[in-house]
């Protein structure tokens, strides 16, 4: 049986372990609080410029969204306008055409009284 399958022991002898560290506990660099500081205020100048970046974003894509609202809420009126006067057009013509023909009808009505 190989033991290539376990993970080696990091106690044993020779292995690459944690008490085989390219770097000693006690000789690890320290940074020192002015580094520590700099790096604080790098992260917050960041964070803020990413929130400033996405209240912008934020404000455009709700006036976006305003815009597209509105367009879509013209867009529907506009539809049920073209309908409306789709029906009301034959209507008012018919009216138009028998307004102009009134007086004829009439006559042609009286003839049709002393034929029959």
């Amino acid at each position: 049986m190989s033991t290539a399958a376990f993970p080696p022991d990091p106690s044993a002898p020779g292995d690459r372990g944690l008490s085989d560290s390219p770097i000693p506990p006690a000789a690890s660099p320290q940074l020192p609080d002015a580094h520590l500081a700099k790096s604080e205020d790098a992260n917050l100048a960041l964070l803020q410029s990413v929130w400033q970046r996405h209240d912008v974003l934020d404000s455009n894509a709700t006036s976006t969204q305003r815009r597209f609202f509105f367009l879509r809420r013209l867009l529907s009126y506009m539809g049920v306008l073209v309908v409306l006067l789709a029906v009301v057009q034959p209507i008012l013509m018919n009216q138009a055409i028998l307004q102009s023909l009134g007086a004829e009808s009439r006559d042609l009505a009286d003839w049709q009284v002393y034929y029959d």
